[in-house]
């Protein structure tokens, strides 16, 4: 939980270990310089017990080996020296001969003949960090290391899949097209739940409720204001058929009346 940067060495500018076992975990390590090589961290064993790094969820970015371009990142010296490093972003060069990489955004590159193995779920991209020259190695939306690290690992404070880098990408679940209806703009993930526009009367006390709508029209009709106007069009259908036709009306049986005056163009002997 640490940030190393701008610090200068002969060897390992940023850390130098020899003889010792260090493990170092969601920490930034960048912009450091060494004279003759580890810009970023030197592993040093010149003792039968060995000298070991154990670097997990850690960014190291930009840091430089004057006389050893090619050790600009880490540097593992010594027959015994040996580094395991998972879920971090190495956007430096590595030398050494005993690396154990896993799920891991590394640059790829042969230093000295030797290509240094990719291994499980690594990748090899740019990792899109908000503003790395301001020393922001926070993780942009979009950035291939979300949810890239081990899955087997502890989940992400948002309950996600583990992050590869020193800091997680926290995801907020929801419609993130601003064209949808149901539009979240606190959302930075998209859970597919978006939902097209559809018009209708959303009041489920009304008549006309549409179950499928999700946006109002003014089309909403109360029962009465239904009844009115279903009596008050069959009456104006009534009221044109002429005498010498038939005529009839129907009704369902719920809240339908109809008051019909005396008239003399009613012939009393047909039912209504």
């Amino acid at each position: 939980n640490c940030k190393i940067s701008n610090n200068s060495s002969i060897t390992g500018g940023g850390i130098y270990s020899a003889n010792s076992e260090l493990e170092i975990s969601h920490t930034v390590i960048y912009e450091n310089e060494s004279t003759n090589d580890g810009g970023g961290i030197t592993i040093s064993s010149y003792s039968s017990n060995g000298s070991s790094l154990s670097l997990s969820n850690a960014t190291l970015y930009s840091n430089s080996s004057i006389n050893t371009p090619q050790a600009g990142g880490i540097i593992l010296a010594g027959s015994n020296s040996s580094a395991s490093i998972s879920n971090s972003i190495i956007w430096d060069r590595v030398q050494g001969s005993n690396f154990e990489l896993s799920y891991t955004n590394i640059q790829l590159e042969l230093n000295g003949g030797l290509e240094i193995a990719s291994g499980q779920g690594n990748i090899d991209s740019v990792a899109l960090f908000v503003d790395a020259e301001e020393g922001d190695f926070s993780l942009q939306k979009g950035s291939p290391c979300i949810d890239a690290g081990n899955p087997e690992d502890e989940l992400d404070p948002d309950g996600t899949r583990a992050d590869i880098g020193a800091f997680y990408f926290h995801q907020t679940f929801g419609c993130t097209d601003s064209l949808m209806y149901n539009f979240n703009d606190e959302a930075n993930t998209d859970d597919g739940s978006c939902e097209l526009y559809s018009y209708g009367c959303i009041d489920s006390t009304a008549y006309n409720f549409d179950e499928v709508a999700n946006t109002d029209d003014g089309s909403c009709m109360t029962y009465e204001e239904f009844t009115i106007d279903s009596l008050q069009e069959a009456l104006s259908v009534f009221e044109t058929v002429s005498e010498e036709e038939d005529y009839s009306m129907s009704f369902d049986g719920v809240d339908d009346y109809v008051n019909v005056p005396t008239s003399n163009s009613i012939d009393e002997k047909k039912s209504i």
